[in-house]
């Protein structure tokens, strides 16, 4: 059985450590925009060809506890997440700090939204070739 379960920020590294307990393998750990200005992270987890899923909606600010104390290699989902989305994970096990990726922009994943672009006179009107027509 599969399923995806809502849980909160503050229960995630709990959560994470029962499941080792229980022999649950890392599957993946996974980053999206959600409404309201929020991230939503979503931690896959298996035993036994059963995925379980947790999704966590994360606010502006917010600090995540990380998992790495329970599953080591969490540690570079959790860079990767910081550095392209901007979340702050508490307790990582190596951190990078902001130094995984060498990117020209912050957060390159979690940016405000872009004006509407306008081509030749029409608002929202593009060429996603950029060739003159």
């Amino acid at each position: 059985m599969n399923h995806c379960e809502d849980i909160a920020v503050a229960k995630i590294a709990e959560t994470a450590g029962l499941l080792a307990g229980n022999g649950y393998r890392l599957v993946q750990l996974s980053c999206v925009k959600g409404g309201e200005g929020r991230l939503d992270l979503i931690y896959s987890f298996d035993r036994n060809y059963e995925l379980s899923s947790y999704k966590l909606s994360v606010a502006p600010g917010e600090t995540v506890a990380s998992v790495t104390a329970s599953y080591p290699g969490a540690y570079l989902y959790e860079n990767e997440i910081g550095e392209l989305f901007g979340i702050t994970f508490d307790g990582l096990s190596v951190d990078f700090k902001g130094t995984l990726y060498d990117s020209l922009v912050r957060t390159p994943f979690n940016l405000p939204p872009a004006a509407p672009q306008t081509v030749g006179g029409a608002q929202g009107a593009s060429n996603p070739s950029g060739a003159d027509q």
